[in-house]
């Protein structure tokens, strides 16, 4: 599987511990080019960022159709974060990916009528599916997001945690 990614989900899955969990499951990792830049400063990121995220090259015609598609979108969806507005207009119409990765429930909310999206909370249904987790590592997995502070989605993550029982 491939994925286009936002500069939300390798942030909050690095605070649980369990980055080598996205390159476990995608076989590549795309970030158009505001996020790389939003998450090059993150140090906890840097060095995964460096070995594992594949930056989305343009040619100049490209990239100009890029930005003008990513504006267009950006107004028509009213979004607040541009990064998020890249992450679709990639997927959309650059690259040859599976899904969009957001830990943004808006942002899954506004794009999964255009496309594949997928919030971290789900992650563990792929890590399942692929026989990396057990459903105890789900819950650990999901356990984990919910004890961050702030926790991560937490109405959601206990709905989650309530069915795996």
């Amino acid at each position: 599987m491939k994925c286009v990614i936002n500069t939300s989900p390798p942030s909050w899955i690095e605070k649980i511990g369990r980055l080598e969990l996205l390159t476990q499951i995608y076989s590549e990792i795309y970030a158009p080019p505001l996020v790389l830049k939003q998450l090059e400063p993150h140090n906890p990121t840097r060095e995964f960022l460096r070995n594992n995220i594949k930056p989305i090259i343009f040619s100049e015609i490209e990239l100009e159709k890029f930005n003008k598609l990513v504006d267009r979108w950006f107004n028509k969806l009213r979004l607040n974060d541009r990064g998020e507005v890249e992450v679709f207009v990639a997927y959309k119409y650059f690259l040859n990916v599976d899904e969009m990765l957001f830990a943004n429930k808006d942002a899954e909310r506004k794009f999964k009528e255009y496309g594949n999206t997928r919030d971290i909370s789900s992650l563990y249904e792929l890590a399942e599916s692929k026989g990396l987790y057990t459903k105890e590592d789900s819950r650990r997995f999901l356990e984990d997001l919910l004890n961050l502070v702030p926790p991560y989605r937490p109405k959601v993550i206990k709905k989650i945690l309530e069915s795996l029982i």
